[in-house]
């Protein structure tokens, strides 16, 4: 009995490691060309995939651990050369030569934590615009968010056979902000880690607290995947599959869609919204079924959950902690029909986020020393290397007539790793050439483009203006940016100037129009990463996503002498003919006129836009966010905006350091000329939520407490404010440099009111940060006695989290609180002290 046991035991081991080897090398390029998104078929030829299949097989027989992954779990996580919406190309051949040897000797779960180690000796964390850049420029650039972190490290541990995927959280529960983070699979299960954020074992992170509150997390997984998880989408190319259940406490909510009869609604789409950035993000949108429902496994706090079929909607607040089931009605009296009152309707929700476990596992003493350790050398091997960039005293002999010295300095500086491409740009044009206008050139670029962008590249966008043919101003808006939108910055004026032998005769607007309607085909799940394909992939192939079609539009535009632009708040299309900007649309079904009225907000107290207010029109049944992000229009008071008529809402909130918000609707029509709304205050939400159950936290005496030996009395008095703020932790570890950098972000904030700010450190070395407000003071005695002492002043139980902020005002009340890395910590003490 017992031979034949074993002798099934080996059998089963040997089809394990069979199954494990039986994919080839050809149903893997199949396989690949099978399910990728339409931007990598358009703009990347067969050798650079047949070189990933090439590297993910050899690293399959390079590593021990190649021959116990399944190939299932191969061909989705190893393989697969795409982690996100990030630019392609060759990370993976140079990670895997770079650590071949460093961890070909280790067993599978200590070689996930060194190649984390590696990343981190590469890259560390710094905020960045949307569009995700490519693993070898995040590397160049030795930072990245933490989109990128993540797209590099799942690259470095996909390139030495480890499976690997990128887990996002797409909306934070309790705040503003959004994380991804890595999972791995490692001897049969998956684990999750930081990027770029070495730990002393898997499974731990900054982030293991915050997790445990969050609504969702979820990955997208390439092809047809069939793995045990809950999915949330899936089509013919991908899943979406949720993953939250691996980190917080779940629920499934249920929602019924009915009539007025009661009677189910089928097809009609559920949206499950999160409040974050003051919007109601989407976290799965699902058709409901004959029986009028659908479902969605959450955590335990409030989503809104909206409702719409046609031209009929509705919606709701519900709470995961209480409610797993909810019917909503659809009736003719909600829907949309033009209305000459300004203001149709307000709405108030009161939205907490789920509680959380503090209880974190502690890391072994001696595994957790020797990682700071290593962090700490790994720091500095960052740091020798961007102290290679150019300073002002290398670049004093190098000038620019298109430039002031400084200004020459701040676009080199702002290059970073791509210092010695952005230099040979900039001089080659060191003397000024009629027509160019490469100051302004330089300045419609971002920084991303500036720490990404070859030289040879900005050379074929550069254009010469030419006096008489359009005002100077419509040159700078629709002909000179060499990015239009998010996509990375290409060559496509050469390529397209000579309007493939169609517009000699005829280059108007409508021809133009015409050409592109009549050529490319529109499929919006083609390219389902959502990454921009090229003007000339688009041409290419003929085919693309609506986003990408109109990109190509403007850039023929442009390429043909046309000014063009795209409007990233609404992605509005506008092209300039006969005197004016048009609006350019490429509806299916002929569309009226869209008719553009005047809207006034008035912004009397400075509320920000995504903190506190959004704007919102009504689109494809839901309201949709102008994205204003950084946008000079909204920072102004009043805000005076030409906008489409139609259904709009303005949605406000005030985010307590508890993760609670007081939300409110305020929907409006824009029929009339000229509509003015004012952009109101709303109260503290304090009182409301299960945690802040006063109007403070707690109070002390400003006489007794003492920083440094002296009192906060006298700290209060002599710098003439009104609050304090006092941050408690250790310096070194994540959720403390993650604090720095907002507040460093936010620097001229925090010296313009010039109060007093004080941190005072627990353990270890104090690293000051590049941008650390002038108003900060680093303390490294008094944490055990201030820490105790506040902590007996609180009305709440607190778990002493690393780090802990408080603002204390002349009253002695503590009127914020946080424990642990919350991201938006410095703005919500910013609102609070400014206010």
């Amino acid at each position: 009995m017992k031979r034949t046991l074993l002798l099934l035991l080996i059998c089963a081991f040997s089809l394990n490691i069979l199954t494990a080897q039986s994919f080839t090398k050809k149903q893997a390029l199949d396989f690949l060309y099978t399910y990728m998104p339409q931007s990598d078929r358009a703009d990347y030829d067969t050798a650079f995939f047949k070189m990933q299949v090439d590297y993910a097989f050899l690293a399959r027989e390079t590593f021990s651990w190649g021959k116990t992954i399944p190939d299932d779990i191969f061909k989705h996580f190893v393989l697969v050369y795409r982690v996100n919406n990030e630019d392609l190309d060759t990370a993976r051949a140079f990670i895997f030569h770079q650590l071949r040897d460093r961890v070909k000797n280790m067993s599978m779960y200590d070689a996930a934590l060194e190649v984390n180690h590696w990343c981190h000796e590469y890259v560390d964390y710094q905020p960045a615009d949307v569009r995700t850049s490519a693993p070898l420029a995040t590397i160049r650039t030795s930072h990245g968010r933490c989109g990128e972190e993540s797209t590099l490290t799942v690259t470095a541990m996909r390139a030495v056979g480890i499976p690997a995927r990128q887990c996002y959280t797409p909306r934070w529960a309790h705040c503003d902000d959004n994380h991804a983070w890595v999972e791995v699979w490692v001897n049969g299960k998956w684990w999750f880690l930081g990027a770029c954020e070495p730990s002393p074992d898997l499974d731990m992170g900054w982030f293991a607290y915050p997790s445990t509150r969050t609504m969702m997390v979820h990955t997208n997984v390439f092809g047809d995947y069939k793995g045990p998880e809950e999915v949330n989408k899936k089509t013919q190319y991908y899943s979406c599959i949720n993953v939250l259940s691996n980190y917080a406490d779940t629920v499934r909510m249920t929602i019924t869609v009915v009539d007025e009869n009661q009677k189910p609604i089928k097809d009609a789409l559920v949206r499950f919204k999160l409040y974050n950035y003051a919007e109601y993000y989407t976290l799965a949108a699902k058709r409901t079924d004959e029986n009028g429902k659908a479902s969605l496994i959450t955590g335990k706090g409030d989503l809104l959950i909206w409702v719409s079929k046609e031209n009929l909607f509705n919606y709701s607040k519900m709470d995961g902690r209480i409610e797993h089931e909810k019917t909503i009605v659809l009736s003719p009296n909600k829907k949309y029909d033009a209305s000459d009152l300004d203001i149709v309707e307000v709405n108030d929700f009161t939205i907490v986020p789920p509680y959380g476990d503090p209880t974190l596992p502690e890391p072994d003493s001696m595994r957790n020393a020797r990682c700071e350790e290593r962090k700490a050398k790994e720091d500095a091997m960052r740091e020798r290397y961007r102290s290679t960039y150019p300073t002002k005293e290398s670049l004093k002999d190098i000038h620019n007539e298109y430039f002031s010295d400084e200004e020459f300095y701040d676009v080199i500086k702002r290059s970073e790793g791509n210092h010695a491409e952005i230099l040979a740009f900039l001089q080659k044009h060191s003397t000024k050439e009629p027509g160019l206008y490469l100051k302004e050139f330089v300045a419609a670029l971002a920084d991303k483009d500036l720490r990404d962008t070859k030289a040879e590249t900005l050379e074929k966008q550069l254009t010469f203006f030419r006096e008489g043919k359009y005002p100077l101003d419509v040159y700078f808006k629709g002909i000179l940016p060499a990015r239009i939108s998010n996509e990375l910055i290409r060559d496509w004026r050469r390529v397209m100037s000579h309007g493939f032998g169609l517009f000699h005769d005829d280059r108007s607007v409508k021809a133009i129009h015409d050409f592109v309607k009549k050529s490319i085909k529109v499929d919006n799940d083609c390219n389902y990463y959502n990454c921009p394909i090229s003007p000339i992939g688009v041409l290419r192939y003929n085919k693309a996503d609506a986003h990408s079609r109109d990109i190509f539009f403007v850039a023929l535009c442009r390429a043909l002498d046309v000014p063009a632009y795209m409007d990233n708040s609404n992605g509005d299309l506008w092209a300039w003919e006969n005197g004016q900007w048009h609006l350019v649309t490429f509806d299916e079904v002929e569309q009226p006129a869209v008719e553009y009225k005047t809207l006034i907000l008035k912004n009397d107290e400075h509320r920000g836009y995504y903190t506190q207010y959004t704007l919102q029109r009504f689109e494809n049944g839901e309201y949709v966010s102008f994205d204003f992000e950084n946008d000079p229009r909204v920072e102004t008071n009043p805000i005076v905006l030409s906008v489409p008529a139609g259904h709009y809402c303005l949605s406000l909130g005030d985010r307590n350091s508890d993760g609670s918000v007081k939300s409110q609707f305020q929907f409006f029509d824009v029929y009339r000329d000229t509509t003015i709304m004012p952009i109101f205050r709303l109260k503290s939400v304090r009182g409301q939520s299960q945690y802040e159950l006063d109007e403070v936290y707690g109070k002390v005496d400003l006489k007794k407490t003492k920083i440094s030996g002296e009192s906060l009395a006298s700290i209060l008095k002599e710098s003439g404010k009104e609050h304090v703020i006092i941050c408690l932790g250790t310096p070194g570890t994540e959720p403390v440099n993650h604090l720095m950098k907002e507040m460093a972000a936010q620097q001229s904030e925090f010296e313009s009111w010039n109060g007093p700010i004080y941190f005072i450190v627990k353990e270890g070395i104090w690293k000051s940060e590049k941008g650390q407000p002038r108003n900060l003071h680093v303390l490294k005695d008094g944490y055990d006695s201030l820490s105790s002492q506040l902590k007996t002043t609180m009305d709440k139980e607190i778990n002493g989290l690393n780090p802990m902020c408080y603002v204390i005002d002349k009253k002695g009340a503590i009127i914020f609180f946080s424990e642990g890395y919350n991201i938006g910590t410095p703005n919500m003490m910013l609102k609070l002290i400014k206010r």
